[in-house]
């Protein structure tokens, strides 16, 4: 719930936004993407060059909205949240940043992976779920220029099943 819905309200608050989207983001920032009604791309898993060239292929003052995660929970892997950082401000773009998968297990805090490598002041949005069975969201709004937005979003709730270890 919480992705598909952040996802989707950000995105349409924003006109003519264009989302990039991660090839392995979980299926909650996928449903997000798709019930946007955005123009999507999708680029190749962390893969930092073929970000570049589809960035670098839209006009220069084109709203982007780049979507990926902290900790990607298909396959465990980290996604290069700095250089991701570093590509979408040198092409105008805005980051949402899924930690869902990192809250409470990196960082000094616990804030997640952005907060471990010590770039979450970089990322303009932070997503990150309290409750899984409740679909609570949770988005940190880090850039001073949507400190000011309050979104009030409520979105269907994303089924699966929790399996005990």
């Amino acid at each position: 719930v919480s992705n598909a819905t952040g996802i989707s309200t950000i995105a349409r608050l924003i006109p003519d936004c264009l989302i990039l989207s991660d090839a392995q983001n979980h299926a909650s920032m996928i449903a997000g993407v798709r019930a946007s009604g955005c123009e999507k791309q999708i680029f190749r898993h962390n893969d930092l060059a073929h970000l570049e060239q589809l960035l670098a292929a839209q006009p220069p003052g084109r709203p982007k909205l780049v979507a990926f995660e902290g900790v990607y929970s298909m396959d465990g892997d980290f996604g290069p949240i700095r250089a991701v950082c570093a590509l979408a401000r040198e092409h105008g773009a805005l980051t949402y940043l899924d930690e869902v998968h990192a809250v409470g297990m990196y960082g000094e805090h616990g804030a997640g992976v952005a907060e471990r490598d010590g770039v979450l002041d970089g990322i303009d949005i932070v997503q990150g779920t309290q409750r899984f069975d409740r679909g609570v969201i949770r988005i940190r709004v880090v850039r001073e220029t949507w400190q000011n937005t309050g979104v009030d979003a409520h979105g269907r709730r994303y089924r699966g099943r929790v399996v005990r270890p």
